[in-house]
C-alpha cells in the first residue's frame, strides 16, 4: 500500500498541469499584492496630497486670522487713544460746566422767588379785575332790564 500511495504522490507531483496550477496561483498571488501595493501607493499618494492641500488652507487661516488679531488690535488702540482724549477733555470741561451748573441753579432759584411772588399779586390783581367785572355786568344788566320796562 505504500507503494501505491508514493507512486500516486510521484504521479501528482510529475504530472505537468499541477506545476501549471501552483504556479499560476503563485503568479496570481504575486499580481494581487502588486495590485494591492499600487492601489495602497496610490491612496497614501492621494491622502498625503490631500493632508498637504489641508495643511496649506490652514496654514492661509491662521494668516488671515493674524492679520484680523493685528487690525483689531490696531483699531482698540487707536479706539483707546481716542477714550483717553476724551477724558482728558471732560477733565478740563468739568469745572466749567460745574460752574455753569451752579450759576443755572441760582438763576433758577431766583426765577421761583420771583415766581412765588408775582404769583400772590397776580391773584389779588385777578380777584380785584373779577369784581369789578362782575359790578360791571351787574350794572350792565340792571340798565338793560330798565329799558325793557
Amino acid at each position: 500500500m505504500k507503494n501505491k500511495k508514493s507512486i500516486g504522490i510521484k504521479l501528482f507531483w510529475a504530472d505537468p498541469v499541477w506545476w501549471n496550477v501552483i504556479w499560476g496561483s503563485i503568479l496570481g498571488f504575486f499580481v494581487a499584492f502588486l495590485v494591492y501595493l499600487q492601489k495602497y501607493e496610490t491612496e497614501s499618494n492621494f491622502q498625503y496630497t490631500y493632508q498637504v492641500e489641508k495643511l496649506t488652507t490652514v496654514g492661509k487661516n491662521i494668516k488671515d486670522l493674524s492679520t484680523f488679531v493685528e487690525e483689531q488690535k490696531r483699531i482698540m488702540i487707536k479706539n483707546q487713544n481716542i477714550l483717553k482724549s476724551l477724558e482728558k477733555e471732560r477733565e478740563k470741561l468739568s469745572p466749567i460746566l460745574e460752574a455753569d451748573k451752579k450759576t443755572v441753579m441760582a438763576i433758577l432759584d431766583a426765577h421761583e422767588k420771583q415766581k412765588n411772588e408775582n404769583l400772590w399779586i397776580e391773584r389779588i390783581i385777578s380777584f380785584t379785575i373779577g369784581i369789578i367785572s362782575s359790578m360791571f355786568a351787574s350794572a350792565l344788566f340792571i340798565a338793560i332790564k330798565r329799558k325793557k320796562v
